[in-house]
């Protein structure tokens, strides 16, 4: 098992893991999706379009769960995986406010499009109509990791 800390580590150093939500029936619902973890936040933002199936499940249903992965590799020889995950837990909400949705907007640019900083800022506000921010807010971290194998 990994520490809170190294849990935290491997989420801010994952740029895609997988949201999952509970459909309006129900089932399980898991999309992969680019994110940034905020720790002065304790929170990680996602962007996508302002409708689909994630905005309506989240909209029924603000539960929510976040999986990143980092090194994965089959031993064979040994029958084992190496390997290493953090989950969150929490709840998601739409961020509304036009001055939250830019500055996670810009986090996200820093994070997966650290060299177009220059022009961030264009892009943001031609698109800011047309993008939607969720804001996970993190209620527990786990992490585990399996080294084994040689």
């Amino acid at each position: 098992m990994t520490s809170d800390e190294e849990a935290r580590e491997l989420l801010d150093s994952s740029s895609y893991g997988i949201l999952s939500l509970v459909s309006q029936d129900g089932q399980p619902y898991g999309v992969p999706v680019n994110h940034v973890y905020a720790p002065q936040d304790n929170a990680i933002y996602i962007h996508c379009a302002q409708e689909g199936q994630k905005l309506d499940f989240l909209r029924a249903n603000p539960k929510a769960s976040f999986t990143v992965v980092g090194m994965g590799q089959v031993v064979e020889e040994k029958f084992t995986t190496r390997y290493e995950s953090a989950i969150v837990q929490g709840v998601a909400s739409l961020i509304e406010e036009e001055q939250e949705k830019v500055r996670a907007l810009l986090l996200l640019c820093a994070r997966l499009t650290p060299s177009m900083a220059e022009t961030q800022d264009a892009y943001i506000q031609t698109f800011l109509p047309k993008v939607a921010v969720i804001r996970l807010d993190i209620r527990e971290i786990t992490g585990k990791r399996n080294c084994a194998g040689g």
